[in-house]
């Protein structure tokens, strides 16, 4: 709980040294700050939740990893011939 709300106060400070990065384009700046942020909270959500976890969840964990990876390999092979 200290860990989550120390983050919490830390994301304004963050939007704000993005937005002095690139002061003509802030909205996006923000934007991906907070897309990038959030990805990295779901990723850590997803990966070590599950291995301190000993539940059917786990099962649930391999399996999204795996349907993510089958799709991450598609695109990569469309790309791929699509050139």
């Amino acid at each position: 709980m200290l860990f989550a709300s120390g983050l919490g106060m830390a994301m304004p400070a963050l939007s704000l040294l993005v937005m002095d990065s690139l002061p003509t384009q802030r909205g996006l700046a923000t934007s991906l700050q907070g897309a990038v942020q959030m990805m990295g909270n779901a990723a850590v959500a997803s990966v070590v939740v599950p291995l301190f976890v000993v539940h059917p969840a786990a099962d649930a964990f391999w399996g999204v990893h795996a349907a993510f990876f089958a799709a991450a390999l598609f695109f990569w092979w469309r790309r791929c011939t699509s050139s």
